[in-house]
């Protein structure tokens, strides 16, 4: 062996050997101490971003709801919500017979505004469904256990109230209100994939939807 790597060799052991316990044990803490500090910080910054996601989302469907509620509460001014020409064509229409107070109208005036409030009533539930949805995605993807049971169960109730025939009329196209439209597309997705084919009424588009309701 080379006298340079016999005196390396040496000159390690000889400072190895001159530490006492107590300062292997100091140094020991002190790596445990960095390591302990490293994976507190990653924890925090995952904490935060977390926190922060919640309330984006919250701030989210809050202003829906805050809309939802607005359509409920005032369904003559459904048509200022439509999102597409067909559904303002529609809610115009509505909206005329409803707030038309001749005597021979009256009948047709009194389903038109019961049919505005059911159509509110159906946005607020499907606003309710994409929340469920958003919010249960988002504990799967945090790793959230208990969470993501939780939520999914409310995802798994909306999905079977939405197999209702008249909510999927209003959801569907195919001569209903196609009100999907104003929804993500991860939710008609949903829709398509975990809602219909287990719709007890019929998982074909048109099978069990109720076009009429009960005005």
């Amino acid at each position: 062996m080379p006298l340079t790597a016999r005196r390396w060799q040496g000159l390690r052991a000889h400072r190895f050997a001159g530490l006492k316990a107590t300062d292997v044990a100091t140094i020991a803490i002190s790596v445990i101490a960095v390591v302990l500090s490293v994976v507190s910080y990653i924890a925090s910054e995952r904490t935060t971003r977390d926190v922060a996601s919640v309330q984006a989302l919250t701030v989210e469907y809050s202003l829906f709801a805050d809309l939802a509620k607005l359509q409920t509460e005032h369904p003559e001014m459904n048509h200022l919500f439509a999102t597409s020409r067909e559904l303002y064509d529609k809610d115009v229409a509505l909206v005329r017979i409803a707030i038309d107070d001749t005597a021979v109208a009256k009948r047709n005036s009194q389903r038109a505004r019961r049919l505005l409030e059911e159509q509110g009533v159906a946005m607020t539930i499907f606003d309710d469904y994409e929340e469920a949805y958003f919010y249960s995605r988002f504990a799967a993807d945090s790793h959230d256990a208990l969470r993501t049971r939780l939520l999914q169960a409310n995802v798994d109730y909306f999905r079977t109230l939405l197999c209702n025939p008249r909510l999927r009329w209003y959801w569907q196209g195919n001569g209903g209100m196609r009100l999907s439209v104003q929804f993500s597309s991860e939710l008609n997705t949903d829709f398509q994939t975990s809602v219909l084919p287990d719709c007890s009424f019929g998982s074909s588009p048109n099978q069990g939807v109720d076009a009429d309701g009960p005005f």
